[in-house]
């Protein structure tokens, strides 16, 4: 019998109590909350990590969703790495204690992958996905060859490489436009379209189907937007659709519970051509060694559209439905649904305080902001908490807010008494935010699949900085890029010093150039010069950049990180194209640059030549807008 003490007291520390084996015997729990110490769980005695070194065991496993922390936190006391596991739902009498943790067959070994895929596949190192997902989506589409196939979700483009090499012509569809900058020489059969598939993907069906010449879709993937609503508007745009040729649909991760709700929620019967529908096709999993600890993901759903109608009543199959039931149980996605916790899923987070927080204001904005919250809860490295403030609107905001936060517990809202416009709330905003860091967002932009991820390892690389900064594009009503907003001199990610900001940055950029869309804060930074001040109007988040880097420094990724929409009655649009406005603006800039709190940041030849450029620049813009 095997000597094993639990890591964590908690929820899942009584669920591994319950289920362990009979072959073991429970020595204690471990646990980080020094108030649990000496007592008991489970009729166990309760140890703070620092009993480990008197205490005898066989192992540790660890019964917390804090899996990397406390494993980094063991490592550091010296234990053994062979002595410590993870507890998951499938600890059962199966797999006794001895045993090593199952890792996840995504880490099969490659040479066994290539025979089962075979070798004529172009190399896809950063392939996500499960082998059995890769098996059947290349095995479908070497058994199509389709004339022409579409992807909505492209990420990192190995799924694309699959689709590009069986298919005679491609369409990837994706919100971020580095997609089509990083693949579109590698994938020359591929055209890639930017934008929210919402609108994308039924502009181009209805192009393809108004086209005769043109070749129908033989195979679709859609892997795009993770949300209830996101899936249901992908599957409706292919349910509007009648198919000349016989139309493959995958539907990845339709073990997770939004995207499987989205495809459960749609009425597939409506459109006569779809003959066959299976949402569990290739199931997913649970994950546990992973930043998505406890979430479930991956998954086919498979439906076939063929271009006779169908002549019986369409059933839409379900098969492993008990088992996802079983899963979600299980899963971090009960604790999310009943609000317990809203920052397990942090892979910066050394801790259990909230670290990040992202920010939107809102003012009678509820029929677009639903894309920006998406797009945050959507990211790779989400925030600990969704701060969104309304500034009094008079529209239904409220409403849509809240039916939002139902969906997205990570949301928390707060309301203005009273109107205090953009700045108002933002330093409401900064006022009520937890987080270390912070981002503030529009309720009309969204920020790109990787922004937080990348710009927060680099503020925990090089804590000495403010805040870090991406590039972004901006973006027309449509969608349409305008321009791609960087630092020219900074093509590698990494900290750049206050000389360098100045030189390599502030000098030699335009003088109203700013990141502000895609800039996160030390939040103790921000309100250490006061937060945002409310006279320079739409100016006042380029100043605060400008003032936080000249103290300190700050990071910076070239990798764009979100797409700001440009509009022409915008908070920042419209005062452009106000001359006085601009003016008052440049000036009262200027004069803060010379005062007491900053002058040893900025020099004053510096100053000189910024106001006198604004003001040039201005003038042009403003003419401009008039000729318009």
């Amino acid at each position: 019998m095997k000597n094993v003490i639990f890591f964590g007291a908690s929820q899942l520390g009584e669920k591994a109590f319950r289920e362990a084996p009979e072959d073991i015997n429970i020595v204690c729990f471990i646990d980080n909350d020094s108030a649990k110490s000496g007592s008991l769980f489970q009729g166990k005695v309760i140890h703070t990590p620092d009993k480990l070194q008197s205490l005898e065991y066989d192992f540790i496993y660890i019964t917390s969703q804090y899996v990397d922390e406390i494993s980094e936190q063991l490592s550091h006391l010296g234990i053994c790495e062979s002595k410590i596991k993870v507890y998951n739902v499938d600890f059962l009498d199966k797999y006794p204690p001895e045993s090593e943790v199952i890792k996840p067959l995504s880490h099969i070994d490659l040479n066994v992958m290539s025979a089962l895929l075979g070798s004529d596949l172009p190399e896809m190192p950063n392939w996500h996905g499960m082998p059995a997902e890769k098996a059947v989506l290349t095995s479908i589409l070497r058994s199509l060859n389709p004339k022409c196939s579409i992807e909505v979700g492209t990420y990192l483009g190995d799924s694309l490489r699959v689709i590009h090499h069986f298919s005679d012509l491609c369409y990837s569809l994706d919100i971020d436009p580095s997609c089509q900058v990083n693949l579109a020489d590698e994938l020359p059969k591929t055209t890639f379209i930017v934008g929210s598939s919402q609108r994308t993907l039924p502009e181009l069906l209805t192009k393809i189907s108004n086209d005769i010449d043109h070749p129908s879709p033989e195979f679709v993937l859609i892997d795009g937007c993770h949300t209830k609503l996101g899936v249901e508007s992908d599957i409706n745009a292919l349910l509007d659709f009648t198919p000349k040729k016989p139309m493959v649909v995958l539907l990845h991760d339709s073990a997770n519970p939004e995207c499987r709700a989205g495809m459960l929620a749609v009425d597939w019967s409506r459109n006569p051509h779809v003959h066959f529908v299976n949402i569990d096709f290739v199931p997913g999993i649970l994950h546990f060694n992973t930043s998505s600890y406890r979430e479930m993901w991956g998954g086919f759903a498979f439906a076939l559209f063929l271009p006779e109608k169908r002549k019986s009543d369409l059933q839409v199959q379900t098969p492993l439905g008990q088992q996802f039931d079983a899963m979600f149980k299980g899963s971090n996605h009960q604790l999310y649904s009943e609000n317990k916790f809203a920052n397990s899923f942090l892979p910066f987070s050394n801790d259990k305080s909230i670290k990040f927080s992202a920010c939107l204001p809102n003012y009678n904005d509820g029929d677009i902001i639903e894309q920006a919250v998406v797009a945050m809860v959507n990211q790779s490295c989400p925030p600990d908490e969704l701060l969104i403030c309304d500034d009094a609107s008079t529209d239904d905001s409220w409403q849509k807010l809240e039916a939002l936060r139902a969906r997205f517990p990570i949301i928390r809202l707060i309301r203005n008494k009273k109107n205090l416009g953009v700045v108002g709330t933002l330093n409401r905003l900064l006022e009520e935010a937890v987080g270390q860091y912070i981002y503030f967002g529009g309720a009309d932009d969204y920020v790109l699949p990787l922004f937080f991820e990348n710009v927060l390892q680099l503020l925990e690389k090089y804590p000495k900085a403010n805040l870090g900064m991406a590039s972004f594009y901006s973006v027309d009503a449509d969608g349409k890029i305008i321009s791609h907003n960087k630092v020219a001199r900074w093509q590698s990610p990494g900290y750049f010093d206050q000389e360098s900001c100045l030189k390599g940055y502030f000098k030699s950029e335009d003088p109203h150039h700013s990141l502000s869309s895609s800039t996160i804060y030390k939040r103790s930074a921000l309100q250490a010069i006061g937060g945002f001040e409310e006279s320079l109007g739409h100016w006042t988040d380029s100043f605060a950049i400008r003032a936080l880097a000249l103290d300190s420094g700050a990071v910076y990724t070239p990798h764009p990180g979100a797409m700001f929409t440009c509009l022409n009655n915008s908070f920042s649009g419209s005062q452009h194209r106000d001359k006085e406005k601009s003016f008052q603006i440049i000036d009262k800039a200027a004069s803060m640059m010379r005062s007491d709190q900053y002058q040893a940041l900025f020099p004053q030849e510096f100053v000189q030549q910024w106001q006198e450029s604004f003001k040039k620049l201005t003038l042009a813009m403003v003419a401009q807008s008039k000729a318009e």
